[in-house]
């Protein structure tokens, strides 16, 4: 299958530590039985009751992260977090919050001190832009598509988003 070092560093959270190529190995496995399942039209939600915070700097269409969690059964609520950022103090005090009303947290387009620290206040999963195409999530759905002899980038992003949503709130 995949040999060597596959995305370098990688991880799934804001300040998780990177995955060993047996996770990497397993996330793209379960990515490509998301996938299957979807084209037997099967519609698990394993995600249904939760809650996820999408933290952007500008608003626009959703997200493919939002796709992916909401088809997973999440709700998703897209906020709207504007530069200059506020003080440290009343960071926190957002940060706790967001912990209270949602599961998870993904900071995309947002600066990755910001995900850190609201992953030490907030008590839940912070991504630092899981759904974005410069995560190491993008390079996975890359690798599928080398592995499939048809295959969609756009699709396998999505599977691989609910594979590591899966893994990281699923409980």
């Amino acid at each position: 299958m995949f040999h060597g070092p596959i995305v370098p560093s990688f991880r799934v959270t804001a300040s998780g530590p990177p995955l060993t190529e047996a996770a990497v190995r397993g996330i793209v496995e379960r990515a490509t039985r998301l996938k299957a399942a979807s084209a037997a039209g099967i519609a698990d939600k394993p995600l249904r009751g939760k809650n996820i915070a999408m933290l952007r700097p500008v608003l626009g269409p959703p997200p493919p992260l939002q796709r992916a969690a909401a088809d997973l059964g999440a709700q998703v609520a897209q906020l709207l977090m504007n530069n200059p950022l506020p003080p440290r103090a009343e960071l926190a005090g957002l940060a706790q919050m967001l912990g209270r009303l949602y599961d998870a947290v993904d900071c995309g387009g947002l600066d990755a001190a910001l995900a850190a620290m609201l992953h030490e206040v907030a008590g839940v999963t912070v991504y630092d832009g899981l759904g974005d195409d410069t995560h190491p999530a993008h390079a996975l759905a890359g690798l599928m598509c080398v592995k499939d002899d048809v295959a969609e980038l756009a699709d396998n992003h999505r599977f691989v988003l609910q594979a590591l949503l899966i893994s990281t709130l699923e409980g």
